[in-house]
């Protein structure tokens, strides 16, 4: 599970790498919810355990470790990008920075959620 780069960070990488810090993290918020589930092949916590034969800290180690170096991967593209586009392009490479941040806080505060006759809590 590491970034794959042909070469220096780029654009395709920026975008990547933003589905990535969305989407991984979220198996470790949701952990110990789909294991108290009985879902346990979905998970890359769960894989990694299995896969790796290690325990629950060190798997979630390795995602934060992996997380941090995607991170490293899509600051140094957007600085490299910034400095060679303009126009639609700087704005995208702006906003996929804005929705990690906006995910990071999105599963980290709790909230309440009413729709379709349901009150749904999340924390």
């Amino acid at each position: 599970m590491r970034p794959r780069l042909l070469g220096k960070c780029e654009s395709t990488t920026i975008n990547s790498t933003k589905h990535h810090v969305d989407i991984t993290p979220q198996d470790v918020y949701s952990y110990n919810v789909e294991q108290s589930k009985g879902h346990t092949g979905n998970n890359v916590v769960t894989v990694l355990m299995k896969d790796r034969q290690i325990g629950l800290q060190e798997a979630c180690d390795y995602v934060g470790t992996y997380c941090r170096e995607l991170m490293g991967c899509y600051l140094s593209a957007r600085d490299e990008l910034r400095a060679t586009v303009s126009g639609d392009a700087s704005l995208f490479i702006e906003a996929a920075g804005s929705w990690i941040i906006g995910n990071l806080e999105y599963v980290n505060t709790p909230f309440k959620l009413r729709g379709y006759g349901l009150t749904v809590f999340f924390s």
